[in-house]
């Protein structure tokens, strides 16, 4: 009995860290879209004014986020077939989450992307901690 609780937290575990990676991987494609298709609207949502000079730096940076989408449905894609290896690519977004968010914090002490994004990245740390845990097993 005790094998079949543990199987089962494992599970939920996964599917905890599933979820987020899915919903990561959602908001990465649906804001990288919209770095690529406006540019200009993108960083005026985000108070980040706009000079035509940003243009390649906005599509680059949505590009990179619609890749980071792409990795994070493979890693879903793994996850769900029991491979452990689909750990590594959320959880270091997750990790990368985080950095930014305060980094963005200590320079212009605004709370938003870090309890935004930051709050992202620490759970996505957390579940991706313990579906490496159940999985490993």
């Amino acid at each position: 009995m005790m094998g079949q609780t543990s199987s089962a937290n494992g599970n939920l575990a996964r599917y905890i860290f599933i979820a987020l990676t899915a919903f990561n991987g959602l908001i990465a494609l649906g804001i990288g879209m919209w770095m690529l298709v406006d540019t200009p609207g993108a960083l005026k949502a985000f108070n980040i004014t706009y000079v035509p000079e940003m243009a390649v730096i906005g599509r680059g940076s949505g590009g990179l986020l619609v890749l980071m989408a792409a990795l994070s449905f493979i890693s879903i894609v793994w996850l769900l077939r029991g491979k452990i290896e689909g750990i590594l690519v959320p959880a270091a977004y997750a990790i990368y989450l985080i950095t930014v968010s305060l980094m963005d914090f200590s320079s212009t002490g605004s709370i938003n992307i870090l309890m935004v994004d930051g709050s992202r990245g620490f759970l996505a740390v957390i579940a991706a901690v313990f579906a490496y845990r159940a999985m490993k097993k």
